[in-house]
């Protein structure tokens, strides 16, 4: 079983640059370790870590899963 994490967070709003990079980086790692990324599909947060999931090769699968394997 993969390992399955959710995203969630701030939609909206200004948000620091730093907290948006880290959020990407999390995308990111996620995406290297073959997890599974859960999120709202709603901006913010959430869509910094699904660009960096995508960043590294994560595919889409259903409408708020991307499933992370390479």
């Amino acid at each position: 079983m993969k390992l399955t994490i959710g995203v969630m967070g701030s939609s909206g709003g200004d948000l620091p640059a730093e907290i948006k990079l880290r959020a990407f980086r999390l995308g990111q790692a996620m995406a290297e370790q073959g997890a599974v990324l859960i999120t709202g599909g709603c901006p913010g947060l959430p869509y910094e870590a699904v660009r960096g999931a995508k960043a590294k090769g994560g595919a889409r699968r259903g409408d708020l899963t991307w499933s992370l394997h390479r």
